[in-house]
């Protein structure tokens, strides 16, 4: 159990501070949250049935709480409004990423301290998986790249030279990324393939793998003229969006992964 409320932020790009090596700031507050509000998100459409199958949900949790803060408390919490990464530690340890904030103030003492209230809104949880399928944890140690079959490292690894105990996604040319995994032994010069199992996942970076009977990277998206296709997690629906230059808006109606990666998704370029 923590003693204080943590407040973490910083920014992708330097503005006035140096950012890019690293630095972030950190806030402590002697307060506790109170009267935590929620709001629930879904979308979805009905099945055969007639019932409602969520294709997509959100619910996002507000923590409240009030406290007496110095001219600059408040100063530094009215410019970390403007930092793109904001992570709040509550007492109990849990820490969640604020997705949007509020602060209220009303000076008190002169105009030297300010009463402030403060709303922190995070994404308590997110779903996206449907028909009872659980949404996908890695559940296998990140990967060190990746390599296509044509690739030197693949067929030449003692030449590079690839690190032994190493392990990367082997992959055909072109095929987005499908193929298996792969852990290079030096002392012996070899690829060993790994056991793996269906439904399993692993993370490279910001990349997602899902096997089903070879690894695929999830989603992925190929354009062929007016038809999207590619791969989605089994049992999940697939969205078309179209970005006008500030929000992203829905093009037609969900479809399941089987459509996707199949006929795929026609656009109309009127939309």
């Amino acid at each position: 159990m923590n003693d204080y409320i943590n407040i973490q932020f910083w920014n992708s790009c330097d503005a006035d501070i140096y950012y890019l090596g690293g630095f972030k700031q950190s806030l402590y507050l002697d307060t506790d949250f109170i009267a935590p509000e929620w709001e629930l998100d879904e979308e979805g459409q009905e099945d055969g049935d007639k019932e409602f199958v969520r294709t997509f949900g959100k619910v996002k949790k507000t923590y409240n709480c009030e406290f007496i803060a110095p001219e600059f408390l408040v100063q530094a919490l009215t410019f970390m409004q403007i930092h793109d990464n904001i992570y709040v530690t509550l007492k109990t340890g849990e820490t969640a990423k604020v997705i949007d904030m509020k602060i209220d103030k009303e000076w008190v003492f002169s105009f030297c301290f300010a009463k402030i209230k403060l709303s922190l809104v995070v994404d308590f949880t997110i779903s996206t998986c449907c028909n009872n399928i659980d949404c996908l944890e890695a559940n296998h140690a990140e990967i060190d790249g990746r390599y296509d079959t044509d690739s030197t490292e693949w067929n030449l690894p003692e030449d590079i030279p690839v690190a032994n105990g190493t392990r990367y996604l082997i992959y055909e040319p072109g095929t987005l990324y499908k193929g298996s995994i792969y852990t290079y032994n030096a002392g012996q010069n070899t690829w060993n393939v790994e056991s793996q199992v269906t439904g399993d996942s692993v993370e490279f970076g910001e990349i997602n793998l899902y096997l089903d009977f070879i690894w695929h990277q999830y989603p992925t998206c190929e354009i062929n003229g007016f038809v999207l296709t590619g791969y989605a997690i089994p049992g999940s629906f697939v969205q078309a969006q179209n970005y006008n230059g500030a929000t992203w808006d829905d093009i037609g109606d969900p479809v399941t992964d089987g459509v996707y990666s199949g006929s795929g998704i026609t656009i109309d370029p009127a939309d």
